[in-house]
């Protein structure tokens, strides 16, 4: 395929862009072999390069083990660069983690702040687990 010949010629040359659409093109079999593992190398490539959708696709592939181990610290690593640059479905994801005790011990509090945060910046699924919370919460009276 072209294109993956021609983000290759980029990605080598260290195109955080290029890297980033050559994890995609693994990650869903777009013109190459479905291949998990090549993904996760590529998407580290451009994450490390600051490209705020590859870090969290990065953590969505440890969450789930994709591509290799499952960890949810590795996960929660990459959301939270991914969350340092605004990006609101990292927020929502480590807000997941805080309330369900996925790599971290629960902790609705931290949630909270993550969902709050994610819905800040629009986030809709945020903003229904923030109501949801605030109805498991005890209330401060």
């Amino acid at each position: 395929m072209k294109a993956m010949a021609w983000f290759e010629k980029a990605a080598v040359r260290n195109n955080a862009y290029a890297q980033h659409n050559i994890a995609h093109m693994y990650q869903n079999g777009l013109g190459v072999t479905q291949d998990y593992v090549k993904a996760r190398e590529w998407y580290e490539k451009a994450a490390v390069n600051g490209i705020a959708k590859s870090q969290y696709e990065l953590g969505r592939m440890y969450a789930e083990g994709s591509g290799g181990k499952q960890d949810y610290l590795k996960a929660a690593e990459w959301y939270r660069k991914a969350a340092d640059n605004d990006y609101a479905d990292a927020e929502y994801q480590i807000g997941l983690m805080y309330r369900f005790g996925l790599g971290f011990t629960q902790d609705d509090g931290k949630a909270a702040e993550w969902f709050r945060r994610s819905a800040d910046h629009g986030h809709n699924a945020a903003k229904i687990q923030l109501k949801k919370l605030s109805a498991d919460l005890p209330s401060a009276n």
